[in-house]
């Protein structure tokens, strides 16, 4: 595989990723999807983008999440479910490693 190619095949699996980031097996699903070995891409992936596929998303439904806590009045049941997570206590232990505080400590510090 050229690096043209590599490049290409990272920028498709991107847009997946970000177009899918709500199912909860998105990752194991990539594979199957792209017709890719997952440790060869994982490699090429972290070195196109210097994130792992799981840290890109990641680090995509946090950004995701934090953008609903600021706009929605959803429950974080919802967000975390909207956000793919599998489970509410999941979306937030995540949410904290991330930010250093919770999903209602960063809705009720970012109330407009």
């Amino acid at each position: 595989m050229t690096e043209q190619e590599k490049h290409s095949l990272i920028e498709k699996i991107k847009v997946f990723i970000r177009e899918n980031l709500r199912s909860a097996d998105i990752l194991e699903s990539l594979s199957l999807t792209f017709n890719v070995n997952y440790e060869t891409f994982r490699k090429h992936f972290l070195w196109e983008t210097g994130e792992s596929p799981c840290q890109y998303c990641g680090r995509l439904r946090i950004e995701q999440a934090k953008t609903l806590l600021r706009t929605t009045d959803w429950k974080i049941q919802s967000i975390a479910k909207e956000c793919g997570y599998s489970s509410e206590s999941s979306f937030i232990r995540a949410f904290r490693q991330a930010l250093g505080i919770t999903p209602n400590q960063f809705r009720n510090e970012n109330l407009s």
